[in-house]
């Protein structure tokens, strides 16, 4: 398994939702508090790095999303799990939330500015730098909010480079990445991705392109660690069914 982590997707094909085809149906049952859709058509995608690579596993997350938070660690280890021809990629979820669109816009461009300058030098660093923002971002939100005056996006912009600084890295590069015509454009293909996958909650995994696996939000009885585990080990055997 190798984690991806590369701030640009490119999809130009729209999807419908169809259930799981007999095919795959037959001997892999849905865990509890899980579902699975099949992207039909399929969603074709060139992932730089990934071409070499079998299957893609993509999961999709929010960092001011509670339940993102709680899946990260487990999601991470089940990654560090996979095989070599396995490529990892995370997705910042860009198509707007009822906590605030903007503040998810301003902390999925932080990511992938985390991303390139892990690319670029800072592969530990950033990727330090990304696991301190699910504990941070929101809590920093909420108290800018209540502020009197409230806080400003720029203050968190100002705030999410700080943290970076922590880490590490270049304050000052950070912002210029943050606000560059490269994380605009991988905004844009990211958000054209999920239009594609049709992603109606978060966390969620995407398989190749072709499946979609998610907690079940009608699901109320089922433990949320159940939930997650279900959700890993249906993602495993989608993966292993791959050619």
């Amino acid at each position: 398994m190798r984690l991806t982590r590369i701030a640009f997707l490119i999809v130009v094909v729209a999807s419908a939702w169809s259930g799981l085809q007999p095919a795959y149906a037959q001997d892999i049952a849905i865990p509890d508090g899980v579902v699975a859709k099949e992207i039909d058509p399929p969603v074709p995608s060139a992932i730089p790095g990934s071409h070499d690579k079998r299957v893609l596993v993509m999961e999709i997350f929010d960092y001011a999303c509670s339940h993102c938070r709680a899946f990260q660690p487990m999601f991470d280890k089940w990654a560090m799990q996979q095989a070599d021809d396995v490529d990892i990629l995370q997705l910042p979820y860009l198509l707007g939330s009822s906590l605030d669109s903007n503040l998810q816009l301003l902390s999925g461009r932080a990511y992938i500015a985390l991303m390139i300058m892990g690319r670029n030098g800072y592969p530990t660093q950033s990727l330090l730098a990304h696991r301190q923002f699910f504990d941070e971002i929101l809590p920093f939100y909420q108290h800018m909010t209540k502020s009197d005056p409230p806080g400003t996006y720029k203050d968190m912009v100002e705030f999410m480079a700080a943290q970076v600084a922590r880490e590490g890295m270049g304050k000052d590069e950070f912002k210029k990445i943050f606000f560059s015509h490269e994380v605009d454009e991988a905004v844009k293909s990211i958000q054209q991705a999920e239009k594609s996958f049709d992603v109606p909650g978060i966390p969620a995994i995407v398989v190749n392109g072709k499946y979609y696996v998610a907690p079940d939000p009608w699901d109320t009885k089922t433990p949320t660690d159940e939930v997650y585990n279900g959700m890993l080990k249906l993602t495993g055997q989608l993966a292993a069914r791959e050619p």
